[in-house]
This record gives C-alpha cells, sequence and structure tokens, in this order.
C-alpha cells in the first residue's frame, strides 16, 4: 500500500511527502511498539485470555508477548501511513499545484 503511494507521490515529483510519512511511521513504529510490548502488556494479555486466545508461557513467562506487541506497534503504523498516502493523493500537492500553474502560465495567449 505504502510502496504504490510513494511512488505515485514521486511520479507528481513530490519528493518530501513520502519522506515525511516515513519519518512519522519510524517513530510511531518505535513508540507503539514500547508501548504494546511493555506498559500495555498486562492489558494485551487480559485482552487475550477475554478473547480465549492461547498465551505463549515458555519457561512459566509470558515473554514471547513482546514481539507480538512490538508486531502490533508496526501494524498499526503501517495502516496510519497508509491511510495518510491515501488521503494525501486525493487532494493536490503543491508541487503538482506548482506545476499546473507553470503550465498554464507558459499557454497562456500572448498579446
Amino acid at each position: 500500500g505504502g510502496r504504490l503511494y510513494a511512488s505515485a507521490f514521486y511520479a507528481l515529483r513530490d519528493t518530501r511527502t513520502p519522506l515525511y510519512f516515513a519519518m512519522i511511521r519510524v517513530v510511531m513504529t518505535g513508540v507503539l511498539g514500547y508501548l504494546f510490548a511493555l506498559p500495555l502488556r498486562p492489558l494485551l494479555i487480559d485482552a487475550m485470555q477475554f478473547a480465549h486466545i492461547p498465551l505463549p508461557i515458555i519457561h512459566g513467562s509470558t515473554k514471547p508477548l513482546v514481539s507480538r506487541g512490538i508486531s502490533a506497534g508496526a501494524a498499526g503504523s503501517t495502516w496510519r501511513n497508509t491511510r495518510s498516502s491515501r488521503s494525501a493523493t486525493s487532494r493536490p500537492s503543491s508541487a503538482s499545484a506548482r506545476r499546473d500553474a507553470a503550465q498554464r502560465w507558459r499557454s497562456r495567449p500572448r498579446a
């Protein structure tokens, strides 16, 4: 999803928007991964028990849930990145607006 939208921005000669979304995605992945892996782990355990999802218990510990938390954080940031890219491609970017204005200026009738 995100790669397709990044290619669309590059085709419109807008290289800043994909970079901006990628930086947000990296930060969001780190923050959500940390939150889901450590502070929210008890909440995640309770939710999994409520949904009757078997908990991975290795050596009497639920430490393997850390990897599930990190994966959930990555999935959440990927989803957000795709949604942001989709909404940004539905409106004209500043680069395409400038290019369109330049084309109109060059094609104007001259007196």
